[in-house]
């Protein structure tokens, strides 16, 4: 029995309170032991070679394809184990690991820069907002982050589109982000430190200085400082001259949720700046002091100090939850929820340690908002973002599963190829035409199309992507024994030229028709 999704997207304007951003589902639903049993049958049809990988089997076969320019797709499916809770995020940004063996022909077929990646909802159709971080198809890697409007724990399917030759810019910060608005800032580690630019990958461009000692006793930042780190690229802090700071970061709201992974050296014996705020001076700190592993809070209110089980210097993901509504603080790591080790305030006061503050530029990020030597970060910092609202404990475990296991987080559905032209241009070779062939193919300036045929007289039709006809020739160049050699220049019925892209080319005699593809690129 298919089952059939219906996925509903629900924008909250104006400002967000993330305590609404999910939507808890009636008793009727599955319980977690049934999502359980769906995700192990869902694998088991996958491992018998089946060409779909949701609980509607006709989902892959039935999908609509988005536009013939792409050759490829791949259909993915986020396991329902893999969201918290039960009941639906919305606007949920999800990263994607190429490095998956099951994406592997992605690297072969798509654009070298990844120019050509394209996700899209499970409907096959509808794209969704991406970014594509980093691509390297030599070393079989790429960093892609895409926005899903809804993200279930029972169904999440997704398309990545790839193999179009129209599609060949370069990568930067895309023109609509992956991102909502509420994300002040989200540093993804990836660019060169020495190009003095922490590049923020959100709506809001509030990139961060990478900034040296006024007295530095070292290089300062250099190409050695861009390192392996827990999402494609890291920073490495040297707790001496560098730091980070930005300038144009600024919220006058009090919810904030503040993430990021942290490897702080093992031999530091100081306090390193997580984050630090200019207004009124409050900060959260990821520590090695002396020999003990720790995170704290502090504001003129007071101090709150949060004690990690694990003590080493791997990544680890730090989440703070910050509630100025409730006057509330907590700290995540790892995903799990960490209880208060101490808590200091003022003589003579009792109160609340977070009391409603707000964000005024300068900050630091993974830094204090000016030098302070005893303060610098000393270790490796990946993906740090800040976030205007408040995240609930469902959704920074959600977050940390997929960053930390991506491969796991999902299953990958084989490969699939276009269905072909698009309607009215044909089928490959049938009946009497033999093969066509087109040379050279890419091509720049003209096309030689060659097709076996007995026929005294043959049309060749070219249409673009879309199905529209571009061109028809009649009269061959050439002709020999059971052959037929036409020329095409890259230009339409009236003599201008077409634009870079795929072209479909079909010959027939009135009895049967050969067809192939050609790649214009000027």
């Amino acid at each position: 029995m298919a089952l059939t999704t219906i996925c509903c997207t629900i924008r909250l304007q104006g400002h967000t309170n993330q305590h609404l951003s999910r939507q808890r589902p009636g008793p009727a639903e599955s319980t977690r032991g049934e999502r359980t049993m769906r995700s192990i049958f869902l694998n088991a049809l996958l491992l018998t070679g089946a060409t779909f990988m949701s609980a509607s089997p006709a989902q892959a076969a039935t999908a609509p394809w988005m536009d013939n320019a792409f050759d490829r797709r791949i259909q993915f499916n986020a396991l329902p184990d893999s969201i918290e809770g039960s009941g639906d995020f919305t606007d949920f940004t999800l990263l994607v690991d190429l490095s998956d063996p099951a994406f592997s022909a992605v690297f072969t077929n798509a654009d070298p820069n990844g120019a050509d990646l394209v996700v899209t909802a499970g409907d096959g159709f509808t794209p969704l907002f991406h970014e594509v971080v980093s691509y390297d198809a030599v070393a079989g890697e790429a960093e892609i982050w895409f926005k899903a409007p809804v993200l279930s724990d029972l169904e999440n399917e997704f398309f990545l589109y790839y193999a179009n030759s129209t599609l060949t810019a370069a990568r930067g910060r895309p023109p609509i982000s992956a991102w909502t608005w509420e994300h002040l800032a989200v540093y993804h580690y990836a660019e060169d430190p020495t190009g003095g630019v922490l590049k923020d990958w959100g709506p809001n461009a509030n990139d961060a200085i990478a900034a040296v000692a006024p007295a530095p006793v070292g290089p300062g930042w250099t190409s050695s400082n861009l390192v392996d780190g827990m999402i494609g690229k890291g920073w490495f802090y040297d707790g001496v001259d560098l730091w980070t700071y930005a300038n144009s970061v600024s919220s006058a709201d009090s919810n904030f949720t503040i993430s990021a992974w942290f490897a702080n050296d093992a031999a530091a014996d100081k306090g390193a700046m997580a984050f630090q705020n200019n207004d009124t001076v409050w900060d959260m700190s990821f520590q090695a002091s002396g020999g003990v592993y720790r995170s704290d809070m502090e504001t003129p209110n007071g101090q709150i100090v949060w004690s990690p089980d694990t003590v080493d210097s791997d990544l680890h993901h730090y989440a703070w939850i910050l509630d100025g509504e409730a006057d509330t603080l907590r700290f995540y790591y790892d995903g799990i929820e960490r209880a208060i080790s101490s808590r200091w305030t003022p003589p003579g006061e009792d109160g609340p340690v977070y009391t409603a503050e707000n964000i005024t530029s300068p900050i630091g990020i993974a830094s204090p908002y000016a030098f302070n030597l005893l303060d610098l970060a000393d270790g490796i910092v990946d993906e740090f973002r800040i976030f205007e609202g408040v995240r609930d404990a469902d959704w920074v475990r959600t977050e940390f599963r997929n960053q930390h296991d991506p491969i796991g987080f999902y299953t990958v559905a084989p490969e699939e190829l276009s269905p072909g032209p698009p309607t009215g241009v044909g089928a490959n070779g049938l009946a009497s035409l033999g093969q066509m062939t087109v040379t050279p193919n890419p091509f720049r300036a003209v096309a030689w199309i060659e097709v076996e045929s007995d026929a005294t007289r043959l049309e060749v039709n070219i249409y673009d992507a879309k199905g529209r006809l571009v061109r028809t020739l009649r009269q061959p160049r050439e002709l020999g024994l059971q052959r037929m050699r036409y020329l095409w220049n890259g230009r339409d019925q009236a003599g201008s030229k077409v634009s870079n892209g795929i072209y479909y080319i079909r010959a027939t005699d009135g009895r049967s028709v050969a067809s192939s593809k050609a790649v214009l690129v000027r």
